[in-house]
């Protein structure tokens, strides 16, 4: 499932012309980390939940074309774009929330991020 993930964000990424630069700059993430998410160098990995939502708002990409290759390439072109995203971030924060409160309640459930 990942090789098909870097496979269409690679599609989107030749499509847009995105260089390391202006990935960088476009999303705050630095060059290395282009090349780590995205490149074809011995070492790879994934962006985490938030960072890819960074990328898939910087640049227009559909995060359920990306990930399951369903629906359209742009987020512009699928309705409710932002409050999907935003829900999505809350509930990440939520979830951090949860963990830290559980941890006080009792340290020794404490849970891995």
């Amino acid at each position: 499932m990942a090789s098909e993930i870097r496979t269409r964000a690679a599609e989107l990424i030749r499509a847009d012309g995105i260089t390391r630069q202006a990935f960088a700059e476009q999303t705050g993430f630095s060059e290395d980390q282009f090349q780590y998410w995205f490149g074809n160098g011995g070492r790879q990995g994934t962006p985490s939940f938030r960072q890819g939502v960074v990328i898939f708002r910087a640049f227009d990409w559909s995060p359920s074309w990306v990930l399951l290759g369903l629906g359209p390439k742009r987020g512009s072109d699928l309705e409710q774009l932002t409050t999907v995203a935003m829900a999505a971030e809350m509930a990440v924060d939520n979830n951090s929330m949860l963990k830290q409160m559980l941890t006080l309640l009792d340290p020794a459930q404490k849970t891995k991020d």
